[in-house]
């Protein structure tokens, strides 16, 4: 059922980046942080600490997470708070918002392959998707974690 979805995901994407691209990259003047979004230039941002990945799509879930990270941050002062986005509003929102957060990033595209190396390099302890979308691969990668419950 994975490489169902995934293979349909890769064809999604082949029709539909070229067009996303021309939007963004050329008539809005954004970055599409594609390289990042593959895992390119991530740092292995594993350390002995504690760390917490929360991943929020656009801004509106940006600003709902702002009081949890400070209330986080403010019980857990040696803990690593990763952050990830999907959209560029709520990525440069985070970017603004949370100085909680030590690491802001893009989420990887759902592709088993992607999800798993941001895990290896993250390292979280505690996965929170604050989203009502849901990405099988990650949620999947995510629940074959040791720590994992659901």
């Amino acid at each position: 059922m994975y490489w169902m979805y995934s293979f349909l995901l890769f064809l999604c994407l082949a029709v539909y980046l070229p067009v996303y691209w021309v939007r963004h990259r050329l008539l809005k003047k954004e970055k599409i942080h594609f390289l990042q979004r593959l895992g390119f230039g991530l740092r292995n941002w594993s350390n002995k600490k504690k760390s917490l990945w929360i991943h929020a799509v656009s801004v509106g879930e940006v600003l709902s997470l702002q009081n949890l990270m400070r209330e986080i941050k403010k019980t857990h002062r040696d803990w690593t708070i990763h952050f990830s986005c999907l959209t560029n509003s709520g990525f440069r929102m985070a970017q603004e918002k949370l100085k909680e957060a030590d690491h802001i990033f893009f989420i990887p595209l759902d592709f088993t392959i992607l999800v798993k190396k941001f895990f290896r390099r993250i390292k979280p302890d505690i996965f929170i998707l604050a989203e009502s979308e849901f990405w099988p691969n990650l949620l999947k990668e995510a629940k074959s974690l040791p720590w994992a419950f659901y």
